[in-house]
């Protein structure tokens, strides 16, 4: 039995994807040797699974603050 973990020998099931970008985008890449499929992919995991443990902004879930009385001014 292998002795590697399940991720170094997983390989995903690939599909051809057409999609249209900037011709100037795409000259630069290859320029700079940059391997499109691989990025685009990468960039689409980082996408898809970024962790969301930052505070977004505006609470969604308004409420009345409990604890001490708000006029004490800890809440200022």
């Amino acid at each position: 039995m292998d002795s590697k973990p399940y991720y170094y020998t997983y390989k995903p099931e690939r599909r051809k994807l057409t999609i249209l970008v900037d011709k100037n985008l795409t000259e630069l890449a290859k320029a700079k040797r940059i391997n499109l499929s691989k990025f685009m992919e990468y960039k689409l995991r980082e996408e898809l699974f970024q962790e969301t443990n930052s505070c977004g902004g505006r609470d969604l879930n308004p409420r009345t603050p409990t604890g001490p009385d708000p006029q004490s001014g800890a809440f200022s």
